[in-house]
C-alpha cells in the first residue's frame, strides 16, 4: 500500500476499498483473498482502477488484519471503534486515498452496526 500503489492507483481494489466490510463479513473476505492469492496470478483486475498486482491482494489482506487489531483493542479497552483511522491500519510508509478513506468509515461503521468481530471484546 505504499504511496505508489495503495495511494498511487496501482493498488488493489484499493485497500480498505477492496475489503468492504458493509457487503460480507471481514473473515469471509480475508478468505477470498487468500484464495485468490493462492491461484499466483501476476495481476488483478478491479472493478474501480487500473489493474493492479497481485502485491495488492497481500495489502488488503494486511489491512483487515490490522482493522482487526484496532476493533480488539478498542473494545478491550472500552472505547468506541468509530475513532479508529484508516492511518492506524496502515503500514507507516502507506497514504490512504480519498476512495480508500471512505471505504474505511464504512467498514468501521459496518462492524459496529452490525455487531462483526463481537468475539473480539
Amino acid at each position: 500500500m505504499a504511496r505508489s500503489a495503495y495511494a498511487a492507483g496501482e493498488r488493489a481494489g484499493r485497500v480498505a476499498g477492496g475489503c468492504d466490510v458493509a457487503a460480507s463479513a471481514p473473515e469471509s473476505i480475508d478468505r477470498e483473498l487468500a484464495r485468490a492469492l493462492s491461484r499466483r496470478r501476476r495481476r488483478i483486475l478491479r472493478s474501480h482502477g487500473p489493474a493492479a498486482g497481485i502485491e495488492a491482494l497481500q495489502l488488503a489482506r494486511d489491512y483487515l488484519r490490522r482493522l482487526r487489531e484496532q476493533v480488539v483493542e478498542a473494545r478491550r479497552a472500552g472505547t468506541s471503534i468509530a475513532g479508529i483511522s484508516i492511518e492506524n491500519c496502515l503500514t507507516p510508509d502507506e497514504r490512504a486515498t480519498d476512495f480508500e478513506t471512505f471505504f474505511h468509515a464504512r467498514n468501521v461503521a459496518s462492524i459496529e452496526a452490525r455487531g462483526l468481530l463481537a468475539e473480539a471484546a
